[in-house]
């Protein structure tokens, strides 16, 4: 069963994004694990009040199938966190899917990770992404490789089903 850890800004994450990306992957038994920067509960932007299940700066990025990152308001909070670079560069070092959506795609620039890459972003992202070496597509879900990004909420399905196609398949029996 695939395992993908699910990276929450402490406040002012996109719950309704969060919500159809969670019930994406968990249709598939794809076991989900919250972090937050705290290791506290996340409050989104409309008021749901969602569990940590780690502290961030106690995560190995290498021990998850995938790495996702979630916008909104909050998200800037992690475009140049410490633990959130580590972890993206240790999934990324052991060749796992890492996905960011809306505003966090801004922590993949800054982690080195979309250097020559295609990728997408909001208006207020893609400025970053170009100076940080990669190409922004005006699409709501872009993949390159291992990396899924998408641009707004809107995307949520889309970019799940995107991750879905990059984590580890169950062996047959």
């Amino acid at each position: 069963m695939a395992r993908v850890l699910l990276v929450l800004p402490g406040n002012q994450f996109n719950d309704r994004a969060y919500a159809a990306v969670r019930e994406t992957l968990e249709s598939e038994g794809v076991r989900l694990v919250t972090t937050t920067r705290s290791g506290q509960a996340a409050t989104a932007a409309q008021g749901t009040v969602i569990a940590a299940d780690r502290k961030l700066a106690d995560v190995d990025g290498a021990t998850y199938d995938a790495v996702v990152l979630f916008g909104g308001v909050g998200a800037p909070t992690l475009w140049h966190d410490h633990d959130a670079i580590r972890v993206l560069k240790q999934a990324a070092g052991h060749a796992k899917a890492i996905g960011a959506m809306d505003s966090a795609v801004v922590v993949l620039a800054n982690a080195g990770l979309l250097m020559r890459r295609r990728a997408t972003a909001p208006m207020a992202g893609r400025r970053l992404v170009t100076v940080k070496g990669g190409t922004v597509l005006d699409e709501e879900v872009v993949v390159d490789g291992p990396i899924v990004t998408a641009r707004s909420e809107s995307a949520a399905r889309h970019f799940a089903n995107a991750l879905l196609g990059l984590l580890p398949q169950p062996q047959a029996a």
